[in-house]
């Protein structure tokens, strides 16, 4: 089994739900257990004039090989309406491999870690609820290192929904959520300088689970 991070994106046809059902249809993969999912955000659109974004993280543990996975999550972003007529257009869900256990990928099909991954915000805060503390991706980056270069900026944390004990509605990982030192500070809504309450919240809210 492998740790597999997959970012989830929609802001088509109620987004929100979008993202329930395709947590459903990921804890139902083969040789694969659901192992946490972040809160929900929403975000603006790479491109103007789209709706927003509702976006999450999952964290899977799964044996199938990085292509079988990439295989399936296609096959449920199809199950739910996905259509690819536009690059970066709207879609009804989006499912991305983020991080596949220490592995760097680089197939026609598959690049891990996400090309793009240090640039988004709505991917790495979602990323950093369910991550490992001292998370270093395959190719020696970390964790901490991409939330400072990356400000929260333009996301939305969604309220959660009070259905399970940490009041999420929806899986979320057994083990200890990344504890990022609440005494970092982070480029955020363009204060360099800002110490980053969000986090300090997001761990306490957390803890107390």
């Amino acid at each position: 089994m492998e740790r597999i991070y997959i970012g989830m994106g929609s802001n088509l046809a109620d987004p929100a739900e979008q993202l329930r059902s395709a947590v459903e249809a990921l804890g139902q993969l083969p040789q694969t257990t659901l192992a946490g999912v972040s809160a929900f955000y929403q975000s603006d659109s790479l491109l103007p004039g789209q709706p927003r974004y509702t976006n999450a993280v999952a964290a899977l543990d799964s044996s199938l090989a990085p292509l079988q996975l990439l295989d399936a999550l296609q096959a449920i972003e199809n199950d739910q309406g996905r259509e690819r007529a536009e690059r970066w257009g709207p879609r009804t869900l989006d499912l991305d491999i983020l991080l596949f256990g220490d592995r760097l990928i680089d197939e026609p099909r598959l690049k891990v870690p996400h090309y793009q991954i240090q640039e988004r915000a709505f991917v790495l805060y979602p990323l950093a609820e369910l991550a490992p503390a001292d998370l270093r991706l395959a190719d020696g980056r970390c964790l901490k290192d991409l939330l400072l270069a990356c400000p929260f900026v333009g996301l939305e944390r969604l309220p959660q929904i009070d259905k399970d004990p940490c009041g999420s509605g929806l899986a979320r990982d057994g083990g200890p959520s990344v504890n990022i030192d609440v005494e970092f500070e982070v480029a955020i809504a363009g204060k360099p300088a800002l110490t980053m309450v969000y986090v300090a919240s997001l761990i306490c809210s957390i803890k107390t689970c």
